[in-house]
């Protein structure tokens, strides 16, 4: 017969399990859905950033009704954040039409949220830019995602450059000493 501790901790174990199952899943955020997240009326906050959508209601002071932030809220604002114009319609363009270095401000813009401890992913916004209704990549975000990928390893690329320029001029001045 087992021990009721050890009941217990299979029992913990078998809920930790599923937990973690179902917070692999991600949510599905309809179009619908996300426009009422702006924080009025006591809501929550959530913005969407190349269809990935985010909790921003810890950031109230800065996303709130009235707020300078509030407009980037209730909408996938991938494009008005790197292009500064924050209206519906700047909102509802895609983001495969930004050149390469609006990408380049879209991927720091993209990291701050999926690296913040303060705002949290909710799940995949529906919309036939991003995610169909069973989360499944679109082309165009595929196609954003191809571009981001090529930016960061020509950034990569070019960093190891001026690091080996770098390294080659302090050897040449060592050998000139």
């Amino acid at each position: 017969m087992m021990s009721s501790n050890l009941l217990f901790s299979i029992s913990l174990l078998i809920v930790c399990l599923l937990c973690l199952v179902n917070a692999s899943e991600s949510k599905l955020v309809t179009m619908e859905e996300l426009k009422t997240k702006n924080g009025e009326n006591n809501s929550l906050i959530w913005l969407s950033m190349l269809g990935k959508v985010y909790d921003v209601t810890a950031g109230k002071e800065y996303y709130g009704p009235g707020e300078s932030y509030n407009s980037l809220t209730a909408a996938d604002t991938s494009v008005p954040f790197v292009s500064g114009t924050f209206t519906p319609e700047e909102a509802e363009k895609d983001p495969v039409e930004l050149s390469d270095s609006d990408l380049t401000g879209l991927l720091e813009w993209q990291k701050f949220y999926a690296d913040s401890d303060k705002y949290h992913f909710v799940g995949k916004l529906v919309d036939p830019r991003y995610y169909d209704e069973k989360g499944n990549e679109q082309p165009s975000l595929v196609t954003v995602q191809e571009r981001m990928e090529k930016i960061k390893i020509a950034e990569a690329e070019k960093k190891a450059a001026k690091e080996a320029n770098k390294k080659a001029r302090l050897e040449q001045a060592k050998q000139e000493m």
